[in-house]
């Protein structure tokens, strides 16, 4: 049975059957260009919910932008019986969300992965592993388990993809290996073939300026005709569309991916992002490709079976890695609450200290998406794990590593 919406002061009430119970305020983005993900997210709360019964869901449309964040968490402080907040999604809301909430008092648990937005006061707590924490997880393990010498990096120019870039490198390289190439490409470009190229050493960067009051920019020339594969493993911090697509670029510049199962092959590296359904069309070049990830399907955890009947009951569709998340998080958010309202008849303000500290007092647990915990620093504390995609394009937990 899925939650029935009502309004409360212009905010939407998912409601329970009095008034007086402790309520865990949502926001999510359920209008706006993110509102698709925003309902997706409410969907997996719905499933979470009905393990809850005894609490009140208020849920706050965010839009999507930092502005309705702030009064989305505004509205939410006002409510009497709220007591802690989950939500929003983006990193700029999340920001906002989070701000909002430790100048209000209101213990929020972000649905964000942007490392180091807990640090915004002892009121916000991060739900989700960052890229970077995702990245250096997966250099340790190649550097440090596998003992892999060699490195290139090849990631989209954007803020996500830096931050893992760099967070790789760094693990690297205090492990003592070498990373021979980095090279950034745009994200949504179709044409690879310079980013590529540079980085098998078919073309190398030059700085070229028409002005010189203009700071010079940075452009590629085609240098030599036999590219140079001078590492063993290759780490992409894409999405699975964007990975499938740069496979076939090196393919072109002989670079040999594990997939094509053609002699010394390179190891492809990536983070949770790597999962999805375009890898499909790599034509098995991402075959073998190691990633980070916390959720699957088919991974026998308890509850994982019971949670995506569910989810593919209600909603036709398999759950993803942030459905798996928001509904850990959901049922640890509840669990504080339990914990921590202890006094229907106190001021709110002292109930919130108490969820607040419950939060990080709970011991790690097992949910969906694996062992988990919230840090009293705010991070999120997770397990992860390595995975690998098969032929058919589908990622399962590996145990080769």
């Amino acid at each position: 049975m899925l939650l029935g919406v009502a309004v409360w002061l212009g905010v939407a009430v998912v409601w329970g059957e009095a008034s007086a119970r402790p309520a865990i305020g949502v926001v999510l983005p359920l209008s706006g260009k993110h509102k698709r993900l925003g309902q997706a997210t409410l969907d997996a709360l719905n499933i979470a919910r009905q393990y809850a019964p005894d609490l009140e869901v208020v849920v706050a449309d965010s839009g999507g932008e930092e502005a309705g964040a702030r009064r989305a968490v505004a509205s939410l402080a006002e409510h009497p019986r709220v007591l802690l907040a989950l939500g929003p999604l983006g990193w700029k809301e999340s920001r906002a969300a989070g701000e909002e909430a430790q100048r209000r008092g209101l213990p929020i648990v972000l649905l964000s992965s942007e490392e180091g937005v807990e640090a915004l006061g002892p009121w916000v707590f991060r739900g989700r592993v960052s890229v970077e924490e995702q990245a250096r997880f997966v250099a340790g393990e190649m550097v440090r388990e596998l003992q892999v010498p060699r490195y290139a990096i090849l990631y989209p120019d954007d803020e996500l993809g830096r931050a893992a870039a760099f967070a790789f490198f760094e693990v690297a390289r205090q492990g003592g290996a070498r990373v021979t190439s980095m090279v950034a490409y745009r994200r949504g470009d179709t044409n690879m073939t310079e980013a590529v190229e540079e980085l098998v050493g078919l073309r190398v960067p030059r700085l070229v300026s028409r002005s010189r009051s203009a700071p010079p920019r940075s452009r590629v020339r085609r240098v030599g005709t036999a590219p140079s594969v001078d590492f063993d493993a290759l780490f992409i911090p894409d999405y699975d569309d964007s990975v499938a697509l740069l496979t076939r670029f090196l393919r072109f510049v002989d670079v040999p991916l594990a997939g094509l199962g053609e002699g010394s092959s390179i190891q492809l590296l990536g983070i949770s992002h790597l999962a999805g359904p375009r890898l499909a069309e790599s034509e098995g070049l991402v075959a073998g490709a190691v990633y980070s990830d916390t959720f699957d399907v088919e991974s026998g955890l308890a509850g994982v079976e019971d949670f995506t009947t569910a989810y593919r009951d209600a909603y036709k569709r398999d759950p993803t890695d942030l459905d798996a998340q928001a509904h850990d998080l959901f049922m640890h958010a509840a669990s504080a609450l339990r914990l921590g309202a202890t006094d229907a008849t106190a001021p709110a303000a002292a109930e919130r200290e108490r969820v607040r500290v419950s939060l990080s007092a709970i011991k790690p647990w097992v949910g969906l998406s694996g062992r988990q915990w919230l840090a009293p620093s705010g991070a999120p504390g997770h397990e992860l794990t390595l995975w690998v995609v098969n032929s058919a394009g589908v990622g399962a937990i590996t145990s080769q590593y």
